[in-house]
């Protein structure tokens, strides 16, 4: 009976052994064959996978939408609402102080005493004395009147006297001579007029106007060209720079409308004679009173 149970316990050795052995060797195996195993055929397909997906990063906001920035425009933009509002205010304050005083120097009583006035003028020539084809520029005279009676009323019709300075110039034909002349008359003036009572003294900018008729004797300065065919007779372009020529008569009616108190303008038609030929002007005028 020992000898039957040392067998049996001897087989259970071997059988364990036998067992421990196998399990050894499967792991041996396994151990050796995990690489092999993970390993990919070169003959297999590679699929890749996509990559997983990033996390989007949180939207950012606009600048300008910022509630930093957002703050700090809207106080920039409050600002400039309120320093446009101040410089509009100034403006309009500064233009009604502007015409505040305007409306009161034009309402100022003035006296009126007299005026200087530049008229530009378009000219025609009315010559005679073997003159012909004779064309005249534009030209701008200067006249400077006064009234004689200062202690009357301007709405009084008076004498009024003054300067005139006339100045002609243009081309014309004289015998075989074709040239160009500039005359020049000066000389004082003498009129008869006067300036009516605001049309309504509570507008704004009242309105007179004045009418005034004048006349005079010039002596008159000649300027000229020599010319090689000039004949030994005098002309209009004689060969000297300077030339003076009798004295001519002239006469000139003018209308004035006279605004904002002092500031005038007009109209004007006159007449002046020389030595054969005659110019008839009319021009507008431009004036101012005192």
């Amino acid at each position: 009976m020992r000898k039957i149970s040392r067998s049996c316990r001897s087989q259970r050795i071997s059988c364990r052994a036998t067992l421990a052995g196998s399990r050894f060797l499967v792991l041996w195996l396994l151990l050796f064959a995990a690489p092999t195993m993970t390993s990919k055929p070169a003959h297999a397909t590679e699929i890749e996978l996509p990559p997983a997906p990033k996390s989007a990063p949180p939207p950012t906001l606009p600048k300008e939408k910022e509630p930093t920035e957002a703050r700090k425009q809207e106080r920039e933009r409050k600002r400039q609402d309120a320093t446009r509002e101040i410089e509009a205010e100034r403006a309009h304050a500064s233009d009604q102080a502007a015409m505040e005083k305007s409306q009161r120097e034009a309402k100022k009583s003035r006296g009126l005493f007299g005026f200087t006035e530049l008229s530009v003028n378009l000219t025609r020539a009315l010559v005679k004395s073997g003159r012909f084809n004779y064309a005249v520029d534009p030209t701008v005279h200067i006249n400077t009147y006064v009234r004689t009676f200062w202690n009357s009323d301007p709405d009084v019709l008076q004498p009024w006297i003054g300067l005139r300075i006339a100045p002609f110039a243009g081309y014309g034909t004289q015998g075989k001579l074709t040239g160009r002349f500039a005359h020049t008359w000066i000389g004082p003036s003498f009129g008869l007029g006067k300036i009516s009572k605001a049309d309504d003294i509570t507008a704004d900018f009242p309105v007179r106007h004045a009418v005034l008729v004048s006349g005079g004797i010039a002596a008159v300065a000649r300027l000229g060209v020599k010319e090689e065919s000039s004949p030994p007779l005098p002309t209009d372009f004689k060969p000297t720079p300077w030339a003076y020529d009798p004295p001519g008569v002239w006469t000139e009616l003018r209308f004035i409308t006279v605004t904002r108190g002092a500031l005038g303008w007009g109209s004007m038609l006159g007449a002046q004679t020389g030595s054969g030929k005659i110019f008839i002007y009319a021009g507008v005028i431009g004036s101012g009173f005192y």
